[in-house]
């Protein structure tokens, strides 16, 4: 089903899945998850294939895919929604090289139409 969407000219691709329990369609031994993601990422040796995934809870499935992760994005609301200019946090944590891994923060800003990233001690930006 995937090699449908793949154009001759591709790189690469990206393969988003909104909520990580779409893996338990798809195999039914929870164990088996890390292995099919594996699967998917190396079923076509001319791609760079990305898997984007999505996790709500912290499960011990879920913890082996973050360990094996290349970035892991964090995001954390902050106060009680009276904050004027931070509505959360964003951490990026990008694994290259050896650990202990540099994770970048920056702050965010929710509004009705549009959100905004900016780094921690800086005001929020007005466009």
């Amino acid at each position: 089903e995937i090699n449908k969407h793949i154009e001759e000219d591709d790189k690469e691709i990206f393969i988003i899945f909104d909520s990580f329990t779409v893996f338990y369609d798809f195999t039914n031994t929870v164990s088996h998850i890390p292995a099919f993601m594996r699967h998917l990422q190396q079923f076509n040796k001319n791609l760079k294939i990305k898997l984007v995934v999505t996790f709500q809870s912290k499960d011990q499935i879920s913890n082996i895919i973050l360990h094996e992760s290349d970035i892991v994005i964090r995001i954390k609301r902050i106060g009680n929604g009276f904050a004027k200019d931070v509505t959360g946090q964003l951490y990026v944590m990008e694994r290259s090289g050896e650990a202990p891994f540099a994770e970048n923060i920056f702050n965010y800003h929710l509004s009705d139409r549009s959100a905004r990233l900016f780094p921690p001690g800086m005001s929020r930006p007005k466009l």
